[in-house]
């Protein structure tokens, strides 16, 4: 039935694309996504509907019937799609008042033993990743499930965090936190699409994934 769909949806004109689409965004990268979507795509495409969920909850994918799902992050169940569509910056960063508490960082052994906002999911504590091949789970004073709350534990002074560059770049333009060991470079992560429509998916999802690839090239 989906072949057959998309089959149909490919000779229509672009323009014409219709149907409906239950879309996972992660958190705040999603309010980000969200804003050319409804300006341009939504526009562009008025004869899609959607349902949208924000979160960075790592839904589960067939049992929660969503089309396409926007990650951060590795996929791990083998019977999804996945395609990379980014390749996203990371920032280490703490406050000026954590920093003048703690000192300035000059090295990773020094990074260890920093108390960490660290990103926690299903008691799973994602790790700092380094170019250079370096790698070091965080000591955790908080353990948080979203990058806002991440965001606003760092700059309370909480403790250091790890987090995507485009979600704090604001805040390190404005001094409000500052970057720690800005000389090593550390390993993006990548931003997937994920679905479980095979080698032909809906011709309405192929224009959303495309869609944001492209807006997240823009950014």
């Amino acid at each position: 039935m989906r072949q057959i769909e998309s089959a149909t949806e490919v000779v229509r004109p672009k323009h014409q694309a219709s149907g409906h689409l239950r879309v996972g965004l992660p958190g705040d990268l999603g309010i980000q996504i969200l804003k050319p979507v409804f300006t341009e795509f939504m526009s562009e495409h008025p004869a899609i509907s959607f349902e949208i969920s924000t979160t960075d909850r790592h839904v589960d994918i067939l049992r929660e019937k969503f089309d396409v799902v926007f990650r951060v992050g590795g996929v791990q169940q083998n019977a999804l799609i996945s395609r990379t569509i980014a390749h996203l910056d990371m920032a280490l960063v703490a406050s000026p008042i954590f920093v003048a508490q703690w000192g300035l960082v000059e090295d990773v052994r020094r990074l260890q033993k920093l108390p960490f906002a660290r990103y926690t999911m299903a008691g799973r504590h994602y790790p700092i990743r380094f170019v250079n091949g370096t790698e070091i789970v965080p000591e955790g004073r908080v353990d948080l499930d979203s990058a806002s709350a991440i965001r606003e534990a760092v700059i309370s002074g909480v403790g250091a965090g790890h987090l995507v560059r485009r979600l704090v770049q604001e805040d390190i333009d404005q001094g409000r936190i500052i970057e720690l060991l800005p000389s090593m470079k550390l390993q993006t992560v990548p931003l997937q699409a994920i679905h479980v429509s095979g080698n032909m998916p809906p011709h309405r999802l192929t224009l959303l994934v495309n869609f944001v690839a492209g807006a997240m090239r823009r950014a």
